[in-house]
């Protein structure tokens, strides 16, 4: 569709001036008839008939030949004036003539010209001219003059271009502008490409050891559903620069660096904070960051930890169901052994492992799966469960190898690690409740002052683990001592290399110092 208005207003203004010279031609004929006009004659008398035609035979003649004449120029004037009498076109531009052409195509293919040469000017972006008033006005005229080159060459100048394109537009907020509706379009779908999944794979599930032979099995996965969680609009927009448009795969790029959400941890057993931050690559200050309710290093089991923290500028939600087999995890029988030792164990017979064939409800938001609801489960192989012997059998002094908090309303004042540029071997605790507990069975090996712990009692648990209880104000057991987990040894207090009142406490595993939060909150 043109963008002009082409606008044809006709104007008689045929002009020949021959008329002129035949409306005179045909006077002087009018007269000449006049001379020849006949007198009466009276019917009684031809013979005067006769002779007034002999008398006046060429003056007759003579007006027949004019007659003759002026019919024939008439006739051929004609002809001429209509064969050399055409059409041309005024082309008016904002109400302003800039020339004569013969035909309004040569305007119009002018048209198309400059706007081909500005887009191969400029081919990275759309361009469109500029809207213009143009108008046409005919004339029809004898021998009329026009000019299409000149015309043209008039009108270029006056056609001005200016680049357009359209803004991607997420939650009422502009984030790029691209060349075309379809551009921004294919920026969409392969950004949700990449979080889409594939439909159907082959997978390969390996079963444990415990089952009698490895399984071949298919996992299908089905995409449900695929759709942007915030308001995403295309909206057209014009005059703008050509270094406006921006690359889609910078777009793409750029929305996908963008795209990742806070993600979860849960904690489980043995879990600490720097733990946690070792596993997921961050810094224990990031972690904190992420965390500002964690205080003194204490989370528990069930605790959600933030473990990365972006915000998406585009996010797709998708529904999966995702269809694959399991293995079922066989259950453990315990028998009591009064002939072994507790703490150990021994197997009577193992067990194997089931298979079941699941299906669950998988919703995503940029690949990171939100929930997971089982739809359907059967069991194609059930578990077999295996037994094991557990002893009884106990040793005084011998330590279970679970150990509680040896103090009453713990507040962890210091973590386990680098401290200060040097190692802290155990963690620093501080409570109202000053009576230090011991935190497993185990015998005393030392009741005494040592160097930098002031007084200091340690338990040897009897199946390689140690604990040490430092600073204390007051020791209440002897070396030799044998003692259950939550016998009082001491009193927390402020002796050796200390800041305050508080229990230094180590946990050594075969003389390997540990974290001891690894092992209070199992």
């Amino acid at each position: 569709m043109n963008p002009y208005n082409l606008r044809m207003k006709e104007t008689n203004m045929t002009v020949f001036k021959g008329k002129d010279w035949i409306r005179k031609t045909k006077v002087q004929l009018q007269d000449l008839t006049a001379k020849v006009k006949l007198t009466r004659i009276n019917k009684e008398i031809p013979s005067r008939v006769y002779q007034w035609l002999r008398l006046n035979r060429i003056a007759i003649a003579k007006g027949a030949g004019a007659f003759a004449i002026l019919m024939g120029i008439s006739a051929g004037g004609n002809q001429y004036i209509i064969s050399n009498t055409y059409s041309v076109y005024h082309v008016l531009v904002e109400g302003k003539e800039i020339g004569i052409v013969s035909d309004p195509k040569v305007v119009a293919k002018a048209i198309e010209d400059q706007h081909k040469q500005v887009q191969s000017e400029n081919p990275d972006v759309h361009m469109v001219l500029d809207d213009t008033d143009i108008q046409f006005k005919k004339e029809k005229v004898f021998k009329g003059l026009f000019n299409d080159e000149a015309a043209v060459q008039s009108l270029k100048p006056l056609l001005t271009a200016h680049v357009v394109g359209v803004e991607l537009v997420i939650d009422d907020k502009v984030v790029a502008i691209l060349k075309d509706e379809e551009e921004a379009n294919q920026v969409l779908e392969e950004f949700k490409d990449i979080y889409s999944g594939v439909k159907k794979k082959e997978s390969k599930v390996t079963v444990l050891s415990a089952s009698a032979e490895p399984v071949n099995s298919p996992e299908i996965r089905e995409l449900k559903s695929i759709e942007f969680t915030q308001d995403v609009d295309i909206e057209p927009i014009t005059n703008i620069k050509p270094e406006d448009i921006a690359d889609p795969d910078t777009v793409l790029s750029t929305l996908q660096s963008m795209g990742e959400l806070p993600q979860k941890y849960t904690v489980q057993e043995g879990d600490c904070v720097s733990c946690i931050a070792q596993k997921f690559g961050i810094s224990l200050q990031d972690l904190y960051d992420m965390n500002s309710w964690i205080v003194d290093d204490m989370i528990r089991i069930g605790d959600e930890v933030i473990v990365k923290g972006f915000e998406p500028t585009l996010a797709v939600r998708t529904l999966e169901q995702l269809t694959d087999e399991e293995e079922i995890q066989y259950d453990t029988i315990y028998e009591q052994d009064p002939e072994l030792r507790t703490g150990k164990s021994r197997t009577i017979s193992s067990g194997k492992n089931g298979l079941k064939r699941v299906t669950y409800e998988l919703t995503s938001i940029n690949g990171v799966l939100m929930t997971e609801v089982l739809l359907n489960e059967v069991v194609l192989v059930e578990p077999v469960a295996a037994k094991v012997a557990k002893g009884t059998l106990r040793l005084l002094g011998e330590g279970t190898g679970k150990f509680s908090w040896p103090v009453s309303g713990a507040k962890l004042t210091s973590s386990f690690g680098k401290r200060w540029g040097t190692q802290h071997k155990g963690i620093d605790l501080a409570s109202s409740n000053r009576t230090i507990m011991a935190s497993d069975n185990g015998k005393v090996i030392f009741a005494g002052t040592k160097n930098g712990y002031g007084k200091t009692v340690i338990l040897d648990h009897k199946n390689g683990y140690q604990t040490l209880y430092a600073h204390l104000s007051k020791i209440t057991v002897s070396k030799g001592d044998v003692l259950e987990k939550g016998d009082k040894l001491g009193v927390m207090g402020n002796t050796g290399h200390s800041t305050g009142i508080h229990l230094h406490f180590e946990i050594t595993v075969n003389g390997k110092v540990q974290n001891p939060i690894k092992y209070l909150k199992r």
